[in-house]
C-alpha cells in the first residue's frame, strides 16, 4: 500500500517548539488527507520507551542542541529501524552526521511555507522507499519495505516473512489476507502457504519443483501453480 499516514516522533524540550511542529504537522496532514501520529519525548527518562515507538513511526524530528541527548535519541531511533527519516534540526545538526551512516533528509524550517516543501520531499520519498508492507502484530504496527521481502510463508495461522536484512516476522494472520493487503504484481503466489517477491527468485529448479530465493533459500511451488509460476517466470 502507498503510504497515506505519517506517523512522527518529536525530540523537543521546548514545549513552544514542539507545538509549532505540531501545528505545521497537523496543518499539512488536514490539506493533503493524510493522517498523523505524533509522539513528544522531552526527557531523558523517556528514552527506554522511545526504543518501542522508534519501530511503529515513519519520521523522526530530533532537535540536535541537547548534547548527549539528542545523539542517544537519534541513535536510539536509528538502531530500531534504519529506514526512518530522522531530520536534525537546531545549530548543532552538521555536528551530528557523522555518527550515522544514512544522513538525515532534511533540516527543518519553521516557516509554513518551507515546511510543506519538506513534507512533500518526504512523503515522495516515503512512497518512493517505502512502498509497504503494514501489519499490526500484538499491539506493534510492523512496517516492512516490499523491496526487502523475500517471500512468506504460513503455518498454523501464523505468517512468516522473510526479509533482505535476514529478519524473519512472526505476524499473526492467514496468508489470503496479506496477499490481498500487498496487492502488488511482484508478489506471486507459489504454494498455499507460500507467497514469493519474483524480483528476489535467483532461479527455478525445475526438476525439483522449486525457487531458489536471493536468500538461498528454496521454497517449493505446488503443482495447482506450477503452470502460472512457470508462465510469469518465462515472461
Amino acid at each position: 500500500m502507498i503510504v497515506d499516514k505519517f506517523d512522527f516522533v518529536v525530540f523537543e524540550k521546548n514545549p513552544d517548539i514542539y507545538d509549532a511542529i505540531r501545528k505545521a504537522i497537523v496543518a499539512y496532514s488536514i490539506k493533503n488527507n493524510v493522517e498523523a501520529d505524533i509522539f513528544w519525548f522531552s526527557q531523558e527518562s523517556q528514552l527506554s520507551e522511545l526504543a518501542t515507538v522508534a519501530r511503529t513511526v515513519h519520521i523522526a524530528f530530533i532537535n540536535a542542541d541537547y548534547e548527549m541527548y539528542s545523539l542517544t535519541a537519534g541513535k536510539t531511533v536509528f538502531k530500531e529501524d534504519e529506514g526512518v527519516l530522522i531530520i536534525f534540526y537546531g545549530k548543532n545538526s552538521q555536528s551530528l552526521k557523522p555518527y550515522f551512516r544514512a544522513r538525515p533528509i532534511a533540516y527543518l524550517d519553521f516557516e509554513e511555507e518551507s515546511f510543506e516543501s519538506l513534507m512533500d520531499e518526504m512523503y515522495a520519498v516515503l512512497n518512493e522507499r517505502k512502498k509497504v508492507f503494514t501489519w499490526t502484530n500484538k499491539n506493534v504496527r510492523i512496517f516492512i519495505p516490499y523491496s526487502r521481502i523475500i517471500y512468506m510463508q504460513s503455518y498454523k495461522g501464523y505468517v512468516d516473512v522473510y526479509t533482505t536484512d535476514s529478519k524473519q516476522y512472526h505476524i499473526l494472520g492467514k496468508l489470503d489476507a496479506v496477499e490481498e493487503k500487498l496487492r502488488d504484481e511482484r508478489f506471486l503466489r507459489i504454494h498455499k502457504s507460500t507467497v514469493v517477491n519474483i524480483n528476489h527468485i535467483r532461479s527455478m529448479d525445475r526438476t525439483n519443483k522449486c525457487c531458489i530465493m536471493s536468500n538461498d533459500d528454496k521454497v517449493y511451488i505446488s503443482k495447482a501453480y506450477y503452470k502460472t509460476v512457470s508462465g510469469v517466470l518465462c515472461e
